[in-house]
């Protein structure tokens, strides 16, 4: 009797927990239904700027105008037929009988959360235009050494992208691609994670505390030798490599190389001379490079409220006052009255 009984118990465990399963297989079919469901009903808000690059990772679109999202405002992206960051959708030349200076960099050579014409960049454009000078724009967020390089490449063999390159310093599959696009869609929009973030929020801070440890150590890297050798190290020779690859495609095509490195509010904060710093300090000076230190452009910019100022709010990237400080200071050097 006592065996039946227990067999009728393990039974009933049995068929509970498939229960449940099935529950949440339902759900979860159900979730992933309701957010393409919606997304299809509604249609995408907004197209997006950016796109994929076989060759070189990611890019802007050619000829787009869209709208994008920063922080907490919107603001107006648009590109030339190269996928540069300009003032309006226009044919871009590959060549032009005038000088020509290609700015590549991330996403404070983008300018990003600011309009084009509001860039340091744009503000460039606008006053070298009246000296007979061509400035194109080909940074993109995220960039890094070995991705200016391959991009570099490419505009050189496929155009007449010459004269002056300015490096502003701080591959999947289509399927790829495609799937982390929906997925991420998915994990936004889903009811199974907006209901974790209201019943979770004591775990929810506890993991996050753990990626701010994370992320914070990441940060402080350029101060601290141990942390150096932990985060940075690796990161800077790599820099290091793909940098002398780009210096040797413009030597080879006889274009002059010059680096301008800017400094974090962190860096502004801690008022000391990063590992960071004297690393490209110390790499220009080694293979005789112009570089426009703008470290010292935002230590003189006044006190530390209104440096601040020069920021955007809880950002680290330059507003609209930070970058025509970043202009101003860039044209009194390369071309002073």
């Amino acid at each position: 009797m006592s065996k039946k009984i227990e067999t009728i118990d393990k039974n009933h465990k049995t068929k509970k927990k498939r229960r449940i399963f099935l529950y949440m297989i339902v759900f979860l079919v159900f979730d992933i239904t309701q957010v393409f469901v919606v997304k299809a009903i509604r249609g995408e808000k907004k197209d997006t700027a950016g796109c994929q690059n076989s060759y070189y990772h990611h890019d802007l679109k050619p000829l787009k105008i869209t709208e994008a999202i920063w922080g907490e405002h919107s603001y107006q992206i648009i590109t030339n037929s190269l996928g540069f960051k300009d003032y309006k959708c226009r044919q871009v030349p590959l060549s032009v009988p005038c000088k020509r200076i290609l700015f590549i960099g991330d996403s404070f050579t983008e300018g990003i959360g600011v309009e084009y014409k509001d860039t340091f960049v744009g503000h460039i454009e606008k006053y070298l235009k009246g000296k007979d000078i061509d400035v194109l724009n080909a940074a993109v967020r995220s960039y890094s050494p070995k991705l200016y390089y391959l991009k570099t490449k490419t505009l050189i063999e496929t155009s007449d992208i010459q004269d002056e390159i300015v490096y502003e310093q701080s591959i999947s599959s289509n399927s790829e691609y495609g799937f982390q696009k929906y997925f991420f869609y998915y994990t936004k929009k889903s009811l199974l994670r907006n209901i974790y973030r209201k019943i979770g929020l004591r775990k929810r801070k506890t993991m996050h505390s753990v990626f701010e440890d994370y992320f914070e150590e990441r940060t402080l890297w350029p101060y601290d030798n141990g942390l150096y050798e932990k985060w940075g190290k690796r990161g800077l020779e790599l820099a290091e490599y793909n940098m002398d690859l780009l210096l040797k495609l413009c030597e080879d095509n006889n274009i002059r190389m010059t680096i301008s490195i800017y400094p974090y509010p962190l860096d502004l904060q801690k008022n000391t001379s990063s590992i960071y710093r004297r690393f490209w300090i110390q790499y220009a000076r080694n293979r005789e490079l112009e570089l426009f230190d703008m470290f010292d452009v935002f230590q003189a910019a006044g006190t530390a409220k209104e440096v601040i100022q020069l920021f955007t709010a809880g950002d680290s990237h330059w507003n609209q006052k930070g970058h025509r400080v970043v202009a101003e200071a860039w044209l009194a050097y390369f071309y002073p009255e």
